[in-house]
């Protein structure tokens, strides 16, 4: 959640910060750094304004060194679910025997019944015929390598940050390259 959709959270915030420094409130000046902290995560700007109730300084600190603070905080948030969320998506490869020997029984089934249906032998090397299933990893977490993401703010997609250097799309790219040099 965005400090734009918090201002009761930032105003709390806010006057514990200010009540810290032995100031009084101004309401102007609180509008000012909202407007101005309005694009972070408000838990990032509760967090600053936390850590900066906790310096010996007098005075509260500028916009500018609140919002340097919280992006910073708001950056390494995004870098530390990036990196749980691919881990989570690489651990697939070590994924439990048991759900390993699932899948294996899903398809033995699907493969059973499929070729009751059509009539037809799936080849041997078909992939529901393989002994280890290959369970899917990205290369993006937060997009899944679909090049979109939701913006909660807005309500909507929008494109994702690594449309210009995940590995998936760089290969489409090459092989699209590639087949039309051959045209």
């Amino acid at each position: 959640m965005l400090t734009r959709d918090a201002p009761d959270r930032f105003a709390r915030g806010w006057n514990r910060l200010v009540a810290s420094k032995g100031m009084p409130t101004d309401v102007a000046k609180m509008e000012v750094y909202f407007d101005e902290l309005g694009d972070l995560p408000i838990s990032d700007v509760e967090a600053t304004f936390s850590a900066l109730r906790r310096e010996p300084d007098r005075f509260v600190a500028d916009a500018g060194t609140i919002y340097a603070r919280a992006d910073t905080l708001a950056w390494e948030s995004v870098q530390t679910e990036a990196t749980q969320e691919a881990r989570q998506l690489t651990a697939g490869r070590g994924a439990e025997e048991a759900e390993l020997d699932a899948v294996r029984k899903a398809r033995a089934i699907f493969v059973q019944h499929f070729e009751q249906m059509t009539g037809r032998r799936l080849a041997a090397d078909h992939p529901f015929r393989t002994p280890t299933p290959q369970l899917p990893t990205y290369g993006c977490a937060l997009c899944e390598d679909t090049a979109w993401v939701m913006d909660e703010s807005e309500h909507r997609m929008r494109r994702c940050a690594c449309l210009h250097h995940n590995p998936v799309f760089t290969q489409g790219r090459q092989r699209r390259q590639q087949r039309a040099g051959a045209k």
